[in-house]
């Protein structure tokens, strides 16, 4: 008698949404035979060649119980259905019903899925975290409006806001002000509660997340994958990710799912912070994340695992290898931004993966294509709406604009910084000697104004309207340009403004709209150099204008932040680097005599400037082109008691010289040059050791910023750093900015994969 083979069993995929569809492709390239659910007629995903479609009523609604209990009647009983999830709608949905599905289909998780519906509310996290010990960003519930105020008492601006229950009205918005925490809730007021919670800062790379394929608790398989892109930028749903290796991740990861004995596919994403510390973000139970194409095509196919622990089979072994996934529908610029790490000479080169395009399957793409070709027509022809994070009230200000600085009404000089770097370099002495020394040479002065409805002023910002090329981009030839007040002098540039009457994202707005409507001409605003926050919202105010924004790293900034003493500093420096001083000092001195001076310059400033300018002629660098700026400046922080001054000599004779300014509690290691037939005694290294005993010892400093440069270094002498970005914006609603955007795109390529 012949032996009858088991009945193959089927899978069922519920959405066909972009997510759905690589749920299909997963497990069609595993030999299952797929069916899926849709309410949608007109979306890429239902016209895929892989899968057969079954449009119901609602995926979302309790009638998806009634639906696969209807779809399950059609099809044998002898014949396992393996049940897919795509969003957390669904799994809350098929959670609550597990007692009348759980005989009729196989789902991963049924056994533990109270497990599973407590960590798809976001209130519940912290709890987990706090009893695995991990890090979890400090959290308080918004229960009504009436909330708003002592969350603003708890948590500190800027914070996120987000839905404690799954697939609401919005994903994630960042909150820069009780404001806009207000205008928030009331848009949204129909989906509280909402869970505010600490800001950790980092971008989009700093964002990690581990996957986890579980069987009662024991991890079958693991994969770890980065972003490098999301929108919105370091809040939203990842466009851009690779797989990378990273033990911590996945520690953490398979830690915060310890003890809970779950089963299926499982998720945890994390944040990196400036410290390498990880923070845990949100986890993703009952299904596959959207990102799971990443997964598939770099070798740890989740759903292949998943139907055959449905079907009652061995999982199968596999071998992972490096990736890159492109959610190519939200992120079209994408593929040409990361093409260094496709191309065939990379020596990064990684598989792809597309959140639409598959080469067996290429129909979803090709109406894709065109839906996202005639959304961003749409968006150039009319601009971006506003979205539940654009809010502005712009009848609550007017714009005024001065010729000049000198010009600008004394209530105005209430807003410039009184301490810090930003005290110097945002100062009103700081922009007054760059108008008065660089001036007209670089553009036409604009000081843009901001005041309340009440005449009071609540910010300032500088502007330069240029016409030839700019100095920190050369990408584009001749062109109109509005760009902040900087040049080489400057180490950071940002709006002034008065933070308890208006946010740095609405100053940005507010004069973006204004330059846009009344200079016609203006090709593009460009702002450099920018730290992050500034630039995030710069690409904010962008985006409520309707227009892109680029960005590029242009140089970064190293600085000191953990300072106890100088001898504890020492300790830390690189070995190499304290043979360095200890040995160039003992050759100087045993022909020589050495001599190293700081000064506040109050009483010897003619005599140590001279010197500075006589020992900055003979180094490396090109003549100062506005030494008198320098001098007027070393001046102003003498009588300031901001300046400090160091000269090194050999045998009275001036070899290097460094001007540095101590602000607040903060070193501003500013200028510095050494003579260049000097150079084998690294008097440079020496002049900065003794500076920074100076500040340190005698000025008690808490931080010394090295402000910009990307010289490697810095790295020794510094503990941490940050980039430092050039933001343009250029005006593609008429035909000069469109094609400097055009040429930015192009420009960027031809650096990264022509250079």
């Amino acid at each position: 008698m012949t032996e009858q083979l088991p009945v193959p069993p089927i899978a069922l995929v519920v959405g066909l949404c972009s997510h759905g569809l690589a749920m299909v492709r997963a497990l069609d390239q595993c030999g299952a035979e797929v069916h899926a659910f849709e309410t949608k007629k007109n979306i890429p995903g239902v016209s895929t060649k892989l899968a057969r479609i079954h449009y119901v009523e609602s995926i979302k609604s309790q009638e998806l119980i009634a639906d696969l209990l209807a779809f399950r009647a059609t099809i044998s009983k002898e014949i396992a259905v393996v049940l897919f999830c795509t969003n957390d709608d669904n799994v809350a949905i098929v959670g609550r019903g597990i007692e009348q599905l759980k005989s009729h289909f196989e789902i991963s998780w049924a056994h533990c899925q109270q497990d599973v519906l407590s960590l798809l509310l976001k209130s519940n996290i912290e709890r987990q975290c706090q009893n695995q010990r991990l890090r979890y960003p400090k959290s308080k519930t918004l229960q009504s409006p009436s909330d708003i105020r002592a969350i603003s008492n708890e948590l500190s601006y800027p914070f996120i806001v987000k839905p404690i229950r799954p697939q609401s009205g919005f994903k994630v918005v960042k909150v820069n002000s009780e404001y806009e925490l207000e205008a928030v809730v009331n848009r949204f007021e129909m989906d509280l509660p909402f869970l505010a919670q600490e800001w950790i800062a980092g971008g989009d790379e700093s964002l990690f997340f581990g996957a986890l394929y579980l069987d009662h608790g024991r991890v079958i398989t693991s994969f770890v994958g980065q972003k490098l892109a999301s929108h919105p930028p370091a809040m939203g749903q990842t466009t851009v990710a690779v797989s990378c290796d990273n033990d911590a991740v996945i520690a953490a990861t398979t830690r915060f799912f310890t003890g809970l004995g779950l089963s299926g596919p499982v998720s945890l994403e994390l944040k990196r912070d400036r410290e390498g510390q990880l923070w845990v973000i949100e986890p993703t139970v009952g299904r596959t994340d959207f990102w799971v194409g990443l997964c598939v095509v770099g070798g740890c196919n989740l759903l292949e695992l998943e139907f055959q622990h449905g079907a009652k089979q061995r999982f199968s072994s596999q071998q992972q290898r490096p990736a890159i996934w492109f959610d190519s529908a939200r992120d079209a610029q994408a593929f040409f931004r990361y093409f260094h790490l496709l191309a065939p000479w990379s020596r990064q080169r990684k598989v792809a993966s597309y959140s639409y395009w598959h080469r067996r399957d290429w129909i979803p793409f090709i109406i894709s294509a065109n839906k996202t070709a005639l959304r961003v027509w749409n968006k150039l022809a009319r601009g971006v709406r506003r979205s539940a994070e654009t809010v502005v009230d712009d009848e609550r200000y007017r714009v005024r604009v001065f010729a000049d600085i000198q010009s600008i009404p004394n209530a105005y000089h209430d807003l410039f910084p009184k301490a810090g770097e930003e005290a110097l370099f945002l100062g009103h002495y700081w922009f007054s000697k760059m108008v008065e020394h660089i001036g007209e040479t670089a553009g036409k002065i604009s000081v843009y104004g901001i005041e309340s409805a009440s005449a009071k002023p609540v910010a300032l910002l500088p502007l330069w309207m240029k016409s030839s090329q700019s100095e920190t981009n050369k990408v584009h030839s001749r062109r109109r340009v509005v760009s902040g007040m900087t040049n080489y002098y400057s180490p950071l540039f940002d709006a002034v403004y008065d933070v308890s009457e208006i946010d740095r994202s609405r100053v940005f707005y507010l004069i973006l709209k204004h330059v846009f409507a009344h200079k016609s001409g203006c090709d593009a605003l460009e702002f450099t150099p920018v730290h992050g926050a500034v630039k995030s919202d710069l690409e904010l105010a962008a985006q409520w204008v309707g227009l892109p924004s680029l960005s590029r790293e242009t140089t970064q900034n190293y600085y000191l932040a953990r300072i106890t003493s100088y001898d504890d500093f020492r300790r830390n420096l690189p070995s190499k680097l304290l043979h360095t001083i200890r040995r160039k000092a003992n050759k100087i001195k045993q022909s020589s005599t050495l001599e190293i001076s700081v000064s506040d310059g109050r009483d010897d400033l003619t005599a140590l400037l001279e010197e500075y300018h006589h020992v900055y002629q003979k180094s490396w660098k090109i003549d100062e082109p506005f030494p008198e700026f320098i001098s007027e400046l070393a001046l102003h922080c003498a009588n300031k008691g901001w300046l400090r001054i160091g000269v090194l000599r050999i045998d009275e004779v001036a070899v290097a010289a460094q001007i540095w300014f101590v602000v607040g509690n903060t070193a501003c290691i500013y200028k510095l040059a050494y003579r260049e037939d000097y150079r084998s005694f690294s008097p440079g290294t020496l002049l900065t050791d003794k500076m920074m005993q100076y500040v340190i010892d005698v000025d008690r400093v808490r931080k010394v910023d090295f402000l910009t440069g990307s010289d490697p270094y810095k790295e020794d002498w510094m503990d941490s750093s940050r980039f430092m970005y050039n933001v343009v914006i250029p005006n593609v609603k008429n035909l000069s900015g469109l094609a400097m955007f055009v040429r930015y795109r192009l420009a960027v390529i031809r650096d990264r994969y022509f250079s």
